[in-house]
């Protein structure tokens, strides 16, 4: 397909042909004055582009970056230093960065051959301290490769290659070949001559390309400089001439390319100067590779190295990627808009190098106009490039105004925004201040730009509305003057302003932990004390807001008191304090408030501040924290034993206390009646943190308060970070910058911030078929879900509907869920039977009043919780069913997770299944997906297959071996299908139960040695009573019936050794009978019913099995996986539905109307057959 006029010099590859092509993302190149006709000089410039002439200076290449000693530079070939720096550059140039481990990526490398190494075996000031080992590692062309990975953390294959001249195009054939057949993620094709120790010599040159397959490279938003449509490798023979050899070369990467010959405007071939160097080749691929506008269009690339090896590489421009196209990137905003504030942040391994390269960003930026052009360099930076120790960020809202911030920072890199990261993330403690730093306007900002904190904040606001009746967003986001002054003296009331402090404080944390600032600690001042025991898990968030509000109610039916700030110390202060006045709050050495009745409180005052002493009242009403509140503590501790109270998953520092509070202590009422009565120690508190080495203090709620006393503090390590996450009111600083200016700091010490979660979501609610940024997660989403009026039928229980967006608890994952599978499990949902699983919750605790069905699924990851490990965000993941408490003592001590009480089925007894935008799983749920399945392929096989598993090979000593005949029941359904296939794959010989001939046609296909059509039986049901002889015998003569259709269809006399069973009521007995002595029936259902028969004289007498099978284990999951990815077994997909259609699926189901095998349904997928997101 060709348009006139593209820019970029080649007609674009069609996207139909897209799952084999590869995408050129990155390129770095060095080469000499005559490395390729016409000189690279006249092509747009290259990353890392250097003329050759320092090429081989050991003290020109940047040893300490690679980790390389001075002596092992000296004895390093030219060609492997070149090759580390362009393979650095190339990654950036991609915006690739390997340290995230999200990609496998391969390096395919190849080089000349020099005699650096016989001059360093002339030399014998080397020769001491190096022995030939050492030199042949370091000069030989077999370690190019492994060198790179090495240095570079690079986990795929590396694979050196020599093909003399066509080194470079052979280097790019591997590499492709390596990346379709999944190998690898991402390849680096290398290839360098560096012909002199001087490195001088006609012909110099090194190339890198960074390439990934093209649907993941538009998934992933890369920018692509070309496409490789075909490559192909040959020589020439049997007195064939040289042109002949590259010609058919060369029709040959036509023809896999699908290219046609006439479309080709250019085949470039390099001189023939230099024929044993691979730098012409890789120059003249580089020059088509960066073609600009004029060039030609569609370009065949050749070379051939000496005695006819020939290769081939065809090119095209890079396509327009399908619709509808998939965000990366975040979307952009104005810069007058707060959202246009962005975090820039950048790294170097020295103080010198970071300064240099703040230097060299302000120079780029300088050039660049726009808040969209300063939000994709922001986007680039944070996600595209190696982390470094020495670290620096500035935040800006335009591009001119983050060049001056850079330039301060080039020019002294001890700035407070440059530091140096240990290596290990700062412990982080969150401390929440009390009411006292409120003021009109507090987190408006963040409030008008931040979607997912508005609906925190609307949450929480709706919580305390149905509590109070107080609207606390008329105080939080006021609009227009008249608004405002109403809100300013709803401010002066301690009901509307403590409510307003502590949904501020909660929010404002939880915006911080999404953006991956996770507290290792939490502490409050008084007020904030409820902020950080919520923020741990002390207590639910619908409990703290009754507990602030009851807390605030009793302290206003207090007699009338006030607080005083004084400044001497206690032991000075308390022989001046009048009756009834006491010590409130212990800020510092002599830094004291006190409180009591407000007359006695301002007597002292005026008595003594006329006395000259450094005393004043505080704009504080009431006052807490003296024996004024000892009247309203049997109240308080009365209604506290309604609250429910958990152990904190997160340590917390008492700040009445001052020490670190105990499990048992900071759960029971009589602690938080202290908490309200006695004084506040946040020295104390300070005292206990400074002994937290390296932490960093992050003040999360209005004004600095906190933040001043920690600065103040005399003994606090100088290694503390001292943040805070909002101005003081004073401060006309933006939130959005002063909450980015706490983030940049938090990761130039060391945080492993999530950057998608910085970029604001434009849209609180995306349509199904629109895909937000990865990594941000809106506050709602579509979901599929079931409620108890609705119970009945599937088709009436399940309706779409829009609900909040779970967040990731600890351990927990948060998926985008691309497709989802059809099984029984929300059958029964629907139907609300055998159990109400929405009522079972509830009792549990549990508030939600809905059910989200679906108990496995295929999808993206969006965010992980706390303590996730094996799964990042932007993973392909399947999702398996089976959930479990891994801190339950059983699994802690090795036992099968399936055999523990606290096994639950995901999407049917817990909630937030596949059925909806976002599903929440346990990290152990997400297996990777085989990139060769499609969505709903993927999502639609686990949950039968890892169960036939089990049934199958989980009970030992009845596993299925080779030779032994297997029953299973339900042959063509998902669980049959599934296991038909796994009995074989194992040599079993499985005889499926069937209801028509079309479907033993589907058994044996699958693999199946016979069928057995229950229709022509009439026995089901319950078995008759053993006292009526006659029903009784007329009963065993038609299972003998059933028997011999048993032999006939295996071809032999002999009895099933394993039963697959799932239908129960109706199929039991029968299935008891048939199977052999010594043998198992292996049941995962009732779908006949559960009152099933069994005559135990065959049970003991014959010494058979009936074992209950429910779900798998990871072990058994992953086997499955296995033997799907690698085509041993199929997953079974014969039917997809629509997200709108899932009720249908479970009706069909019901009424069993499903075709054979399994069924999926399509939630975020736009359509059937995609393997990736684009």
């Amino acid at each position: 397909m060709e348009q006139e006029g593209r820019p970029g010099g080649m007609t674009e590859v069609e996207p139909a042909g897209a799952d084999a092509h590869i995408a050129v993302v990155g390129v770095a190149a060095r080469f000499g004055p005559d490395a390729a006709p016409g000189s690279l000089r006249e092509w747009p410039p290259v990353p890392g582009s250097q003329p050759g002439e320092a090429a081989a200076d050991p003290h020109a290449f940047d040893h300490g970056f690679f980790s390389v000693s001075p002596r092992e530079a000296v004895v390093l070939d030219p060609q492997q230093r070149v090759l580390l720096e362009c393979a650095h550059h190339a990654l950036e140039d991609a915006a690739h960065d390997p340290t995230r481990g999200d990609a496998v990526v391969g390096v395919y490398a190849g080089g000349a051959t020099t005699a650096h190494a016989a001059r360093l075996r002339a030399r014998p000031d080397l020769l001491p301290h190096v022995d030939d080992r050492q030199i042949r590692a370091a000069t030989g062309a077999d370690f190019l490769a492994s060198r790179i990975a090495y240095k570079l953390g690079l986990t795929g294959p590396a694979v050196s290659v020599q093909a003399a001249s066509a080194t470079a195009l052979v280097t790019v054939h591997t590499a492709v070949q390596a990346l379709l057949g999944g190998e690898c993620d991402v390849a680096l094709a290398a290839s360098a001559t560096v012909g002199t120790a001087e490195g001088t010599r006609d012909g110099f040159g090194c190339a890198v390309l960074v390439l990934r397959r093209l649907p993941d490279a538009w998934e992933n938003g890369d920018r692509i400089h070309a496409v490789v449509c075909g490559t192909a490798v040959g020589r020439g023979g049997g007195g064939e001439s040289a042109e002949a050899g590259r010609a058919r070369i060369t029709a040959d990467a036509l023809s896999v390319s699908g290219v046609a010959a006439d479309t080709v405007e250019a085949v470039h071939a390099p001189p023939g100067v230099g024929v044993t160097d691979t730098a012409p080749a890789a120059a003249t691929l580089v020059q088509a590779v960066l073609a600009g506008s004029g060039a030609p269009l569609r370009t065949a690339v050749t070379a051939s190295g000496v005695f006819g090896t020939h290769a081939c590489v065809v090119l095209a421009g890079p396509p327009a990627p399908p619709a509808p196209p998939v965000p990366t990137a975040p979307a952009g905003t104005s810069a007058a808009d707060p959202r246009g504030w962005q975090l820039l942040p950048f790294s170097a391994k020295s103080p010198a190098a970071l300064a240099e390269t703040a230097a060299r960003l302000g120079d780029h930026l300088r050039f660049t106009e726009g808040a969209a052009a300063l939000r994709d360099v922001a986007w680039t930076l944070q996600s595209g490039r190696t982390p470094f120790p020495h670290r620096g960020f500035v935040v800006a809202r335009g591009s001119g105004e983050a060049a001056s911030a850079l330039a301060g920072i080039g020019a002294d890199p001890q700035k407070e925004k440059a530091r140096h990261a240990t290596g290990e993330a700062p412990p982080v403690v969150f401390t929440f201040p009390g009411h006292g730093g409120q003021h009109l306007g507090m987190g408006r900002a963040l409030y008008r730009s931040d979607p997912r904190f508005r609906q925190d904040v609307d949450n929480c606001a709706a919580r305390v509305r149905t509590e109070t009746g107080v609207d606390l967003l008329a105080v939080l986001n006021p609009e227009g003057e008249e608004a405002e002054e109403a809100a300013r003296r709803e401010l002066e009331d301690p009901t509307v302003t403590q409510l307003a402090v502590f949904v501020l404080e909660h929010t404002l944390a939880q915006a911080l932990i999404r953006r991956g600032v996770r507290p290792s600690a939490v502490v409050g001042h008084s007020l904030g004390g409820y902020a950080a025991a919520c923020v741990a898990g002390v207590f639910s968030l619908p409990d703290a807001v009754r507990m602030v509000v009851t807390r605030v109610r009793l302290l206003r039916s207090l007699a009338p008191g006030a607080m005083a700030a004084v400044r001497m110390t206690e032991a000075e202060l308390l022989p001046l304090l009048p009756e009834g006045v006491g010590i409130a709050a212990f800020s510092g050495p002599d830094q004291v408030t006190v409180s009591g009745p407000r007359e006695a409180v301002t007597r002292f005052v005026e008595e003594y501040a006329a006395k000259g002493l450094e005393v004043r009242l505080l704009h504080i009403p009431g006052a807490g924290h003296s024996s004024l509140v000892d009247p309203v503590l049997d109240e308080y501790a009365e209604f506290l034993g309604g609250i429910t109270f958990h152990p904190p998953a997160i340590p917390v520092v008492s700040d009445t206390t001052g020490t670190w509070a105990e499990p048992e202590e900071i759960t029971s009422p009589a602690y938080w009646c202290r908490h309200m009565r006695q004084a506040v120690r946040y020295h104390d508190v300070l005292d206990t943190l400074n002994s937290v080495e390296g932490a960093a203090l992050v003040e999360v709620g209005p004004g600095t308060t906190l933040t001043a006393l920690a600065r103040r503090h005399r003994e606090l390590r100088r290694d503390h970070l001292i943040l805070h996450s909002l101005p003081h009111p004073k401060d006309e600083t933006p939130d959005p910058q002063v909450l980015l200016s706490t983030i940049g700091a938090l990761w130039a010490a060391g945080t492993d911030v999530r950057w998608p979660a910085l970029h604001t979501v434009e849209k609180s609610l995306y349509e199904l078929g629109e895909m937000p940024p990865l990594g941000s997660v809106p506050p709602q989403m579509y979901a599929s879900l079931i409620r108890q009026d609705r119970f009945g039928e599937p088709e009436k229980a399940f309706a779409t509907e829009v609900v909040d967006t779970p967040s990731p608890g600890r351990g927990q994952v948060l998926v985008w869920v691309m497709a989802a599978g059809i099984n029984y499990n929300n059958v029964w949902a629907g139907l609300g039977r055998p159990i109400d699983v929405i009522a079972a919750r509830r009792k549990q605790g549990e508030p939600e009043d809905f059910h989200i069905g679906g108990s496995e699924g295929a999808g993206v990851v969006f965010a992980v919780g706390e303590g996730v490990s094996g799964v990042a965000v932007g993973d392909h993941v399947m999702l398996s069913g089976a959930q479990w408490d891994e801190t339950a003592p059983d699994i802690r001590l090795g036992g099968d997770p399936t055999l523990s009480p606290t096994m639950r089925a995901w999407g049917y007894e817990s909630n937030y299944g596949s059925f909806a935008q976002f599903a929440l799983v346990r990290d152990y749920q997400c297996h990777p997906k085989p990139k060769n399945l499609t969505w709903e392929a993927a999502a639609a096989f686990i949950l039968t297959g890892g169960t036939a598993y089990r049934q199958l090979f989980g009970w030992a000593p009845n596993t299925v071996q080779p030779g032994d005949p297997v029953l299973i029941w339900g042959g063509a359904g998902g669980l049959g299908s599934m296991g038909i296939q796994l009995a074989r794959n194992a040599g079993g010989l499985p005889v499926a139960v069937v209801s028509s001939e079309e479907r033993a046609e589907y058994c044996r296909r699958l693999g199946a040695v016979g069928t057995v059509n229950r229709r022509e039986f009439d026995h089901w049901g319950r078995m008759p009573d053993l006292e009526d002889a006659a029903a009784f015998g007329a009963w065993m003569s038609r299972v003998r019936l059933f028997g011999r259709a048993f032999w006939e269809a295996l071809g032999e006399r002999r009895a099933p050794k394993v039963v697959l069973e799932h239908s129960g009521q109706d199929t039991i007995p029968t299935s008891m009978y048939l199977c052999d002595n010594g043998g198992m029936v292996t049941i995962c259902g009732g779908t006949s019913g559960y009152a099933a028969d069994v005559d135990l004289r065959f049970l003991w007498m014959r010494q058979k099995r009936l074992q209950g099978s429910h779900g798998f284990n990871q072990a058994q999951c992953r086997a499955v996986i296995h033997l799907v990815a690698s085509g041993q077994v199929d997953p079974c997909l014969s039917r997809v539905f629509g997200f709108e259609e899932i009720g249908e699926a479970h009706q069909v189901m019901h009424e069993n109307r499903q075709p054979p095998g399994n069924m999926a349904a399509l939630v975020n997928a736009p359509r059937p057959g995609l393997t990736t997101l684009a």
